[in-house]
């Protein structure tokens, strides 16, 4: 983990996911003001020692990097025209939401449109609390090369593999793959497990079969983790709609064909049309 003595960091966003990434940038040394709007998550933030704030103006401007780590492309905009307004010139900010490209791309248009010197950059991840817990998340990075520069150290506290995908929005487009991808294996594996049941092998078996042949996935993995199939799709389902949606979304506005991807990832056992 590098030492982010020194470095003042903002961090928007302090659920299930934010907030352990907030303990691992004040384990780096960072001196972190966070803002969440409910009471019970503000006196999580003070719990691991960060300083918890209820309103975007508590951020101040002196942050030289503010994270925001929310659920979707409707809870930034929320923050938006208050973020336009903290984020001082010289600063940078990074998204961890996983949404459409264009919305970090409209963001750094409106900056650049008011004359002001802030950088942004697309940051989506794939992983759970307990990989930023041993700084093992992975992040992908779309944006300028000064931008990233200045985020990756940051980030580097609770990730690492981390990727530079190139310009901004690209992280996304990438994340966005991913997410379609797995969707596609979330539904073989449900399948898979029907199959065994039908055919009397043990849910163990399969998994423990699978995870060290050729048929692994991490859909597998994570669904042997779980007390049952059925609970393991409860458990992605909230996730893998949303993610769905925009990857064929984008897909639209560029005028691609899905394909197989889109129906696998929508014709099994969880219903991830909307």
């Amino acid at each position: 983990m590098p030492s982010l003595a020194g470095h003042k960091v903002g961090f928007i966003g302090a659920g299930q996911i934010g907030l352990p990434m907030i303990e691992m940038l004040v384990r780096a040394g960072a001196d972190v003001s966070a803002y969440a709007r409910r009471s019970e998550a503000r006196d999580g933030i003070e719990a691991v020692g960060a300083r918890a704030v209820g309103t975007l103006d508590g951020l101040g401007d002196e942050n030289e990097v503010v994270l925001s780590c929310l659920f979707s492309d409707a809870q930034f905009g929320e923050v938006q025209s208050g973020l336009f307004e903290i984020l001082r010139p010289g600063a940078v900010f990074a998204s961890h939401t996983t949404g459409s490209p264009n919305t970090p791309r409209r963001f750094a248009e409106s900056f650049a449109e008011a004359g002001k010197d802030v950088g942004v950059v697309d940051a989506p991840f794939s992983g759970t609390p307990e990989l930023i817990r041993r700084s093992s998340l992975t992040v992908m990075l779309g944006g300028a090369k000064a931008d990233v520069d200045r985020v990756e150290p940051v980030v580097r506290a609770y990730a690492n593999p981390v990727f530079r995908t190139g310009e901004l929005g690209s992280a996304l487009l990438l994340k966005l793959i991913n997410n379609a991808v797995f969707a596609a294996n979330v539904q073989i594996a449900l399948e898979v497990a029907n199959v065994a049941r039908a055919v009397g092998v043990p849910l163990e078996s399969v998994y423990e079969v699978l995870g060290a042949s050729s048929g692994a996935t991490r859909a597998v993995a994570y669904m042997a983790d779980f007390p049952s199939p059925e609970a393991f799709g409860e458990q992605v389902i909230h996730y893998l709609v949303k993610d769905v949606a925009i990857y064929e979304e984008v897909a639209g506005e560029l005028g691609l064909d899905l394909g197989l991807i889109s129906r696998t990832a929508k014709g099994g056992s969880i219903d991830l049309s909307r």
